[in-house]
């Protein structure tokens, strides 16, 4: 993805300006595919080049639910967003996050941002789709799915071969397009590394995303597990690696009864009345087994029952503790 520079500028404008008066379909050499597709949309598109009003933008209502409804992806890009812009504060660049329709969600910028020329048409709510700003690189990442970088004069408007514009896409779990990263400034500050920029903050906020999912999908497990764990009939302890009582269900509490002080905290093997050196390895947390006969101390005194258990091990294979059941 090489970008264009500002020492070619002029030859890409003399055959931006030849395409606009004649609308040839044969590709320049000068001019990267990407961008010469992007153009030919615009034109079947009858994107006006030399209109040059404020862009179409979602106002009221219509921009309180794009900004609800999209406050969870917000909140992940922001701090990456205020990390890329220090890089280039005082510049005149900014960084905006939009929807995966191309309206601007959250902006980052110099405070003079809205007075600038440059970057009048950057504010919340603001259509960036092809289809109302021609070629840029939000609305051309949105079609094509990929970074890109679109400088001066390959923008398919004219009043925006002033800038520099370098996009990345974000993408959710299921591949699916959700929001556009992208940080836009003067086309004579163009460089490569911005692209290279925005695309790695674009992966960190992806990789935020993941872990965001993960943590739901735990969150998820665990609500099912404490349910199962509460509910089961059978009475269960859960005991550490060093064999103590972490937690119990309502059911052993039944069992043992015994008060909570009386049983978080409590060696296993003060609750279990071992006969023998052999049984008491029977039920050791570092192997499963089932059906054990064990005497155990409950409410009712020593009672025979059947233990059944199994250990708990980490990524690594390491027992970190046992589930057991009365």
């Amino acid at each position: 993805m090489d970008s264009a520079t500002w020492d070619n500028h002029d030859s890409i404008f003399l055959q931006w300006e030849k395409f606009i008066k004649t609308g040839k379909h044969d590709l320049p050499s000068t001019i990267r595919l990407q961008i010469f597709e992007s153009w030919k949309r615009c034109f079947r598109q009858k994107v006006n080049p030399f209109d040059n009003k404020i862009h179409h933008s979602l106002k009221g209502n219509q921009l309180s639910k794009l900004l609800r409804e999209n406050q969870w992806l917000i909140n992940i890009a922001k701090p990456f967003m205020a990390n890329l812009h220090k890089f280039v504060e005082g510049s005149g660049f900014v960084v905006v996050l939009t929807d995966e329709k191309g309206y601007i969600m959250e902006l980052f910028g110099d405070e003079n941002t809205k007075q600038n020329p440059l970057t009048k048409n950057f504010f919340i709510g603001a259509s960036w789709r092809e289809e109302e700003a021609g070629t840029n690189a939000i609305g051309t990442a949105l079609v094509l799915g990929e970074p890109i970088q679109v400088s001066g004069a390959e923008h398919y408007c004219q009043k925006h071969h002033c800038l520099t514009c370098s996009a990345a896409p974000i993408f959710d779990a299921n591949g699916k397009i959700i929001g556009i990263l992208d940080m836009s400034g003067a086309s004579h500050a163009s460089h490569l590394h911005t692209l290279g920029m925005v695309v790695a903050a674009a992966e960190a906020i992806m990789a935020q995303l993941k872990i965001r999912q993960k943590n739901s999908e735990l969150a998820l497990i665990n609500t099912r597990l404490t349910n199962f764990f509460n509910t089961v009939s059978d009475g269960v302890l859960l005991v550490d690696k060093d064999e103590v009582v972490i937690d119990y269900n309502p059911a052993a509490k039944a069992l043992l009864g015994r008060e909570k002080q009386n049983i978080i905290g409590i060696p296993v093997k003060k609750l279990f009345d071992y006969r023998s050196t052999i049984q008491r390895q029977k039920i050791a947390i570092n192997h499963r087994y089932s059906d054990v006969e064990i005497m155990v101390e409950t409410k009712d005194g020593l009672c025979c029952c059947l233990v059944s258990g199994e250990p708990v091990v980490n990524e690594q294979g390491e027992v970190t503790g046992g589930l057991i059941i009365l």
